[in-house]
């Protein structure tokens, strides 16, 4: 919890207002049911924050993101669905 909470403070603090808003996207939706809907606000949160420290240039996308976290072309390709 005391993780979390300099995460929050963090975020607060240094992140710009697209990442101060993916994340609180993110966590509200992590509160429901919808796996994919939590997951969806997750890889916008991260494409945020890539976005922010790269000065806008990240060519990454979410199935790059869900690449490197299955490290399965399957998994990823079936989650970006």
């Amino acid at each position: 919890m005391d993780r979390m909470i300099d995460i929050k403070r963090d975020i607060l603090m240094y992140g710009s207002d697209d990442v101060f808003k993916a994340f609180n996207k993110w966590l509200i939706a992590s509160n429901g049911v919808n796996v994919k809907g939590q997951l969806t606000d997750f890889l916008d949160f991260v494409l945020e924050m890539r976005k922010d420290l790269c000065n806008n240039k990240t060519k990454l996308t979410k199935h790059d993101i869900l690449l490197n976290l299955t490290q399965s072309e399957e998994e990823a390709r079936k989650l970006c669905e």
